[in-house]
């Protein structure tokens, strides 16, 4: 008979003696003044280093027990031994044998099983397996140790400046796209394969969001000590991490770490700026630079509500006039003429192209540009001044360019090779040269001397002494010409201001002061330089600079392959255009010129206007659409668009809709659902008066992938139609591939020519393994030449794909790859890697899905890793690639336990939502509280303390705010499951409101074209017979039915009144397309209409 949980706790002086191994576990629980095992992770109970000791000599002086798992004492304090010994003295490895060696005698594998089984239910704890559903018992037990404590201490202050910088950027991780998990997966992986383990990893990642959880609740950044101050507040807030703290460099790890934490806080609070901007030197070899650009969360927009179609935009970085990174899609809200977008994603990372060029954040919606802005000191004038960088220990960072002083120990400095520079303390400085430029490494200050071809000289000072100015302290600011340079830069009309906080600085142009240049010197390509006191030069930038009365006008003609370009102007201008196959006419009229454009064939994309307003300057080249008419479509190189492209052809290309002569046009385009989902379709009608509309088509890359869910067949394409204003209807076809892959014996081609340029990298991945590293395939090559063939001659243990790598050029589909090897069958799959393995479409088509209830139970199923290593590793593809994602979105309860369980839910969720047109909205309540209430005792069973575990599952609950408005503040006492009745009467204030937002929504929506009417009959006769009462809108049109008619369905739906099904019996992907749509259509409408719903349905059933 097992005692060891006495409910009577005697003094631990009593039996802190006893050599049993009864007695010392006794001594342990009453020294923490517990009669019973907390269920918390073993290393919460921080044994004392005698306790360690006392523990291993009674397991070494008991005799093993006859039956062991008959005697739950003896292997608990085995379990508990072995985490401690885990953390204590690990070295390395993957083996029982140092437990073993330190206890002197040693288990067999069927003794440790029942061993670690009994002993971890005394415990009250799970013991983890592998993803083959076989028990990890050594795993377990190291994860219950918590981290390595022996083997971090001996790499020193390596782990712990890895550490400070995981919590530098760990709040700016998910901003970037990237997972906890797999930023501190990266952190580690110059470290000993131990802290490389995935209970380490997640023991870490864990550590981190702890001490920035714990300096948010307490306030530390404010505290001088944060330390002391937690200790005062939260005593025992040590013992919540997974080292030993009864040593003084435990402490002091974690001190330092919660150190680390508060600063890092302190430092993002007072980063309020709208748009910041970083950029980073990526290699000292060709100089290259990678630029990180973060947004508010929330960030104010010029455009009003009357501008938008609906409250979706999507935001994008563009480097001149080429699109460079995503920012992905945000959501519009009005409080009353003001507008902020919401950002899901409000930060990215990339390389530059063109660092000359300045960056601009634009926002689109339909393809029309609807705002532009360029980013501040975006631009690095590598050839016009010395760019300053500063190190942090890992990456050196621009933090100026011309003259800066800033406090450092040491600077860098890239400067032109033949520039000269003279060093306060030339002992400290050293130098790199490259082909063009020289890379100074210094301290204390240098003096740097530029001259120009055009006998310009400046002398620009750096120096570490103290901060004084900084890029973002001098800004140039101007009227801009609506169009841009050749290179994407702006151009100006009139002088630009340019100013510094710098005091007594003159401004000079070219080798003049300012006051002293001809009026008609200002023009064209100038150096603008600020200078302050003692010659220092501040700043030089090359201006592109048109008289301020400058105006330009592009006009149609009768003809589609000629037009006008009209320029005014009060000043003499010379211009000239460069195009192939151009020819161009110039005649006077009143005010200007006007130039008589003709295309031989088919009109270009662009034309270059060369125009001199100063002979002594270099003239500013003009980068406008060619004056056609009518709609022209063009792919990213400017070429006309072909019939046939793939969705990734959609980057850079565009369509211009011509205003014609004298008269207003209008244009659409319609993008068309495949043939099995023909009544799928979007529409966008523009109106087009006196200047060209230029629409980008990349914006529609989400819409045509909710058009290929709709079918849900991978190789289906959809039709995009453009017309309008009399031109000929126009069709392009696009799809997800390319091509295919053909695979032969032992071989696999494509059956597409390969050219020079393109890149086409194929790869072998284990559909049971989605953490495998993949397999590339190597391309036979015939005398040098590569022949787009490629070897497969592995053999597969495992079904496989072969995959386009994350870098090809190429969008093929991918290949299923059989086992070589036959897989042994089993009727108690436990896991997705093996349901993976015997997943077959006709013979075993519910392998995955009979997993998936599993994992919506089981926060902790080891399949969760599965799910999370397939999108981390394989988000280039298609999701329709992978039978799990199938399988998850029809299974409601594990697709929301997804926003949960998922190292990056906002990505995931929003993937889903295209790919799959998943409605979040319709999720049932009931699930979601019980999501929410595995996800709390998940926290807790970590040892994450009460107060910290509420602030986690409140920071959870407004992520998934950006998906469902059920999230929302106005219904979160419905997510508690602590709605109250309240004594206004919701009804009646629903039926108040509902005519006025009704009216609203019909006034802004003025076109019948675009209204979804799907399920319109359905959702008025559901809604009439079960909540007439709520009713208050007039329908005024019958294809407005569908959008009044939907919220309160929906609300209905997740109130559990109704199933979706009462719809239609059997709903196919075509119909949650439909519903989607209706969703969609008006956020403003929809998403209080459906919140009021929810109250009034909860009120009644309170």
């Amino acid at each position: 008979m097992d005692t060891t949980s006495p409910s009577v706790l005697e003094p631990a002086s009593a039996i802190l003696g006893s050599t049993s191994v009864y007695g010392c576990l006794r001594a342990i629980l009453t020294k923490r003044e517990l009669s019973h095992p907390t269920g918390q992770p073993l290393f919460t109970y921080q044994l004392t280093e005698p306790e360690y000791h006392h523990l291993r000599t009674s397991l070494k002086n008991q005799k093993l027990p006859t039956r062991l798992h008959g005697d739950s004492s003896w292997c608990a304090a085995f379990c508990l031994f072995s985490a401690e010994w885990y953390r204590r003295q690990y070295q390395g490895g993957w083996s029982w044998s140092g437990i073993s060696s330190s206890l002197g005698f040693e288990l067999d594998a069927n003794q440790r099983s029942k061993v670690i089984k009994t002993g971890f239910k005394y415990w009250q704890r799970t013991v983890s397996q592998y993803n083959d559903d076989r028990h990890s018992f050594l795993g377990s037990v190291f994860r219950e140790g918590g981290l390595p404590y022996g083997l971090l201490a001996s790499e020193g202050g390596r782990f712990q400046a890895i550490f400070k910088r995981i919590l530098r950027v760990f709040d700016d991780a998910q901003a970037y796209g990237q997972s906890p998990f797999q930023l501190v997966s990266e952190g580690l992986e110059h470290l000993p394969e131990a802290f490389r383990q995935e209970t380490t990893v997640d023991l870490i990642t864990n550590m981190a969001e702890l001490l920035l959880r714990l300096t948010d609740e307490y306030n530390l950044q404010q505290q001088e000590q944060p330390a002391n101050h937690l200790d005062n507040q939260l005593p025992n807030w040590r013992d919540l991490f997974p080292i030993p703290l009864d040593t003084d460099t435990g402490s002091e790890f974690l001190t330092g770490l919660l150190t680390s934490a508060s600063v890092q806080r302190k430092s993002k609070s007072q980063q309020t700026k709208r748009i910041i901007c970083w950029q980073r030197l990526s290699n000292n070899e060709d100089l290259g630079f990678v630029t990180q650009i973060k947004l508010m969360k929330t960030i104010p927009m010029p455009f009003k509500r009357e501008t938008l179609i609906n409250s979706r935009v999507e935001l994008f970085i563009q480097e001149g006039n080429r699109v460079i990174a995503e920012l992905g899609v945000g959501h519009a809200t009005f409080e009353g003429e003001a507008t902020k977008v919401i950002l899901r994603t409000p930060a990215c990372e990339f390389r530059r192209h063109a660092i000359e060029q300045d960056l601009y954040l634009v926002v689109l919606q339909a393809g029309v540009e609807l705002h532009r802005e360029e980013i501040p000191n975006s631009d690095l004038a590598i050839n016009e001044m010395p760019i300053v960088l500063r190190s942090d220990g890992e990456h050196d960072w621009v933090v100026g360019q011309g003259s800066v002083s800033t406090k450092a120990d040491q600077l860098k400095a890239i400067l032109l090779k033949d520039a000269a520079y003279t060093a306060e303390f030339p002992e400290l400085c050293s130098t790199v040269t490259t082909d063009h430029y020289q890379l100074v490494e210094f301290s204390g200050e240098i003096k740097v001397d530029y001259s120009t071809e055009e006998d310009e000289h400046d002398t620009y000072v750096i120096s570490t002494r103290q901060s004084a100015v900084l890029a973002d302290q001098v800004s140039v600011r101007g009227t801009k010409l609506q169009y841009y340079s050749s290179t994407g830069q702006p151009i100006y009309l009139g002088l630009p201001t340019i100013t510094s906080q710098e005091p007594n600085t003159e401004l000079w142009l070219g080798n003049k002061r300012l006051g002293d240049a001809h009026q008609a010197g200002l023009f064209g390509i100038q150096s603008v330089r600020l200078k302050a006191s003692g010659n220092r030069t501040m700043l030089r930038k090359r201006l592109a600079i048109l008289p301020q009365s400058f105006h330009l006008e592009l006009k149609p003609s009768k003809q589609a392959n000629s037009g006008f370009v009209d320029l005014h102007c009060e000043r003499n201008l010379f211009v000239s255009i460069e195009g192939e196959q151009v020819s161009y006419k110039q005649t006077n009229i009143d005010g200007g010129k006007r130039i008589k454009v003709i295309a031989e064939g088919s009109p270009p994309a662009d034309i270059i206007l060369s125009i001199s307003a100063n002979l002594m300057a270099d003239p500013i080249k003009v980068r406008v659409p060619f004056p056609a008419s009518g709609a022209l479509t063009f792919d990213k190189h400017g070429n006309g668009l072909a019939k046939r492209i793939t969705i990734d052809d959609l980057l850079g290309a565009r369509i211009q809709f011509f205003p014609r002569v004298d008269v207003a046009a209008s244009y659409y385009i319609e993008l068309k659902g495949p043939m099995r989902s023909r009544d799928a379709s979007y529409y966008w009608e523009y109106k087009v008066t006196d200047k060209v509309l230029e629409v980008s088509l990349y914006e529609f890359r989400h819409r045509i992938r909710e058009l290929l869910a709709a079918s849900g067949e991978l190789d289906d394409e959809v039709r995009m139609i453009i017309g309008g204003a009399g031109c000929r209807e126009q069709q392009t076809i696009i799809g997800r591939y390319a091509t295919e892959a053909q695979q032969f014996n032992e071989t696999v081609s494509f059956n597409v020519k390969l050219e020079n340029d393109l890149v086409i990298k194929p790869e072998l991945i284990n559909l049971a393994d989605p953490a495998e590293k993949p397999h590339a395939l190597q391309q036979r090559y015939s005398n040098g030449v590569a022949t787009g063939v490629f070897e497969l001659n592995t053999k597969l243990s495992q079904p496989a794909l072969i995959v386009p790598s994350n870098n090809t050029q190429l969008a093929f589909r991918a290949k299923f790859i059989p086992s070589s090897e036959p897989i042994e069958r089993s009727n108690d799959v436990k896991t997705l890697n093996k349901a993976v393995a015997l997943f077959h479409p006709v013979t075993n088509p519910n392998a995955i899905a009979d997993v998936l209830p599993m994992l919506a139970n089981d926060f902790n199923h080891s399949s969760w890793r599965f799910i999370n290593d397939l999108f981390a590793n394989y988000s280039h593809l298609p999701m329709a690639t992978f039978e799990v994602w199938k399988a998850l979105v029809k299974h409601t309860a594990c697709l929301s336990a997804l926003a949960f369980k998922a190292d990056n839910p906002v990505q995931l969720m929003e993937r889903l939502k295209v790919e799959f047109n998943v409605i979040w909205e319709l999720i049932p309540l009931s699930i979601w509280r019980s999501h929410i209430v595995k996800f709390r005792q998940m926290l807790l069973d970590i040892g994450l303390p009460e107060k910290v575990v509420d602030n986690k599952v409140k920071s959870k609950l407004e992520t998934l705010s950006e998906f469902s408005p059920l999230f929302e503040k106005q219904c979160c006492s419905l997510i508690d499951d602590q709605f109250i009745q309240q004594e206004a009467n919701l009804p009646a204030v629903f039926q108040y409101c509902l005519p006025e937002w009704s009216q609203d929504l019909v006034r802004v929506h003025l076109s019948d074209r675009e209204w979804p009417t799907a399920f319109s009959f359905e959702l008025e006769t559901w809604c009439k017979k079960h909540c007439e009462s709520l009713i208050h809108f007039e329908v005024i049109r019958g294809f407005h039915k569908s959008v009044l008619y939907f919220p309160v369905f929906a609300a209905a739906v997740a109130c559990g009144k109704v199933h979706l099904e009462e719809l239609t019996p059997t709903l196919y992907p075509l119909d949650y397309f439909h519903l989607r749509q209706i969703v969609e259509f008006d956020r403003h409408w929809f998403n209080p209409v459906f919140q009021s719903a929810l109250c009034v349905f909860a009120q009644e059933e309170a």
